[in-house]
């Protein structure tokens, strides 16, 4: 039980941290060139590395509503992290949130840059479940990623029942910077 409230207020903690902080929103893309560094030499059990993956939450003054913005950049170290870096995704539950600036491009090696004008948007189950039928996740599709290509997308999520995003949970690639 001791554990638990320790989890709970690091939690209230970090919140505090965020709010106080002053996160601002999503800014222009800025890179212009795949780094050199890091490279598969560096991180021989890993297909991918993040090299940025950033996220500022803002909750309004009465906990009802939040905004979040996250800026993700994952670099490809050999033929089967490019094949990761071939779509860009954010879930979202229309009901309670809404994703906003969606912006995704890959960076490939000799500055070969790819722009996605029009995420699609489409739902995540297609089945008949009352409980997951409103999922829906917005898409963005490149194609030809390399190895040392650089996957790189922003978006805004609002709405008034926030939870982690799916990029913290679902990958053990590691992470350059937070």
């Amino acid at each position: 039980m001791n554990h638990y409230l320790k989890n709970i207020s690091l939690f209230f903690v970090l919140g505090i941290a965020l709010l106080w902080s002053g996160c601002s929103g999503p800014k222009e893309f800025v890179m212009k060139e795949t780094p050199s560094a890091p490279q598969a030499k560096d991180f021989p059990k890993d297909d991918a590395v993040y090299l940025l993956r950033r996220s500022n939450i803002r909750v309004s003054a009465d906990g009802l509503t939040f905004r979040e913005d996250v800026h993700i950049q994952l670099k490809a170290l050999n033929k089967w992290g490019a094949r990761n870096l071939s779509r860009a995704v954010v879930y979202y539950n229309p009901t309670f949130t809404k994703v906003k600036n969606f912006h995704a491009r890959i960076i490939r090696p000799k500055r070969w840059i790819t722009k996605v004008k029009r995420p699609i948007d489409i739902p995540t189950i297609s089945g008949k479940s009352k409980y997951f039928r409103s999922g829906r996740r917005k898409e963005a599709r490149l194609s030809n990623p390399l190895p040392g290509s650089v996957l790189e997308y922003r978006y805004t999520r609002e709405g008034s029942t926030w939870s982690l995003s799916r990029h913290f949970f679902q990958s053990n690639y590691p992470v350059i910077n937070e």
